[in-house]
């Protein structure tokens, strides 16, 4: 896993809505990127995956991944007890997509119609165009090049659909997995920051990621 999916929640509900349509005309003309790529949501096709909306029907599925301690090891949250907090994760998921803050996918195999997980870019900075990608995969499916797999078509979603400059990953030390799936996939390694986050009540080193629009 590189960054974690609940850090920076984010409210805004405005599509849908006159105030929604009016943001979105607003912020067209701000940004140099590609915001109807958002519209209906993007679905994106890989030889044996499928990144497809999260929807309530991937409740209980999410859910097993998230309170699995291994997974979440690596995570920035503790490891889920209650099924309520999968529906809130997808809930906010649902709201920054909306706001244009950010997109997840569901992860499912094409082949066996399994829910794998998910991945997708948990902020994007539409002026600065640069975005920061996020991704967890279950147990049951890890050491099948799956991750990697699935970051090679968003990190090409990202560059060439919505015309990010920049997508960036944080990973916390010791987490050589995601370290091999982000370098596999072309990103450099920029060194660590030390002492960048706090959770589970210690400061945590954060080993940095980066791949550029031109060196894709």
């Amino acid at each position: 896993m590189a960054e974690a999916p609940l850090r920076g929640r984010n409210t805004c509900a405005l599509r849908g809505t006159d105030s929604g349509r009016f943001f979105m005309q607003k912020l067209r003309m701000l940004v140099p990127v590609n915001l109807d790529c958002f519209d209906p949501f993007p679905v994106l096709e890989t030889e044996r995956l499928r990144l497809r909306e999260l929807s309530a029907e991937d409740t209980s599925s999410l859910f097993d991944v998230f309170r699995d301690h291994e997974v979440m090891r690596y995570y920035d949250v503790e490891p889920m007890t209650d099924i309520g907090a999968a529906e809130e994760l997808i809930r906010e998921m649902r709201e920054r997509y909306t706001a244009r803050k950010g997109i997840r996918w569901a992860i499912i195999d094409r082949l066996e119609g399994g829910f794998l997980g998910t991945i997708g870019f948990n902020r994007i900075d539409m002026v600065a165009r640069v975005a920061v990608i996020g991704y967890e995969i279950g147990r049951p499916a890890w050491r099948r090049g799956f991750a990697t797999e699935a970051v090679r078509a968003v990190v090409s979603f990202g560059h060439e659909t919505i015309g990010v400059h920049r997508i960036e990953a944080a990973v916390m030390l010791g987490n050589e997995a995601s370290v091999r799936v982000l370098c596999k996939v072309g990103f450099n390694d920029e060194g660590v920051l030390a002492a960048h986050g706090h959770w589970k009540g210690q400061y945590h080193d954060l080993r940095m990621f980066s791949i550029r629009r031109a060196c894709y």
